[in-house]
């Protein structure tokens, strides 16, 4: 009898835990953001300059073909991958539409505290800047794009 009420226990828990785990969402934050470049240094240097980012580490695999690095902060990470096999998005869509995008990463998302200073420390970094200031119009917030060295958007949104 000690033996049949252990095991009803043991699957009344059983099925609790298993029915928990399938009812309850899953916590999800985010990790990390990767992005394909043409040149390893030159876009280590754009995201370290332009970006409170640091080196974290690189890899030089010429044998597979090809180079990463990544760069982060306390609230991010980016992996910065260069491959032999990459194409440039404006070779892959010249024979298409102006303006065509390629399905997958269209830009990086970031908020700032203080928005002000980080368009002037753009500005005076010369940065490479993709229309104007403008403000959403759902939040009133206002955002600016600046591209990095292979025309990857890079956007700042007031907090």
């Amino acid at each position: 009898m000690k033996y049949l009420f252990f095991v009803i226990c043991l699957l009344s828990t059983t099925h609790i835990e298993l029915r928990s785990q399938t009812n309850e969402k899953q916590k999800v934050t985010p990790y990390f953001a990767a992005l394909t470049v043409s040149n390893i240094d030159s876009a280590i240097h754009w995201y370290t300059h332009y970006l409170p980012l640091k080196l974290r580490n690189r890899v030089n695999n010429a044998q597979r073909g090809f180079k990463q690095a990544n760069v982060e902060n306390e609230h991010i990470l980016i992996e910065l991958v260069e491959l032999k096999s990459s194409v440039m998005h404006d070779d892959a869509v010249k024979s298409l539409p102006q303006g065509t995008r390629v399905v997958g990463f269209d830009k990086l998302g970031f908020s700032v505290a203080d928005f002000d200073a980080c368009y002037k420390e753009m500005q005076s970094k010369n940065a490479t800047f993709l229309g104007r200031v403008v403000a959403d119009q759902v939040s009133g917030k206002r955002m600016f794009i600046v591209t990095d060295p292979d025309g990857n958007l890079v956007q700042f949104f007031e907090k």
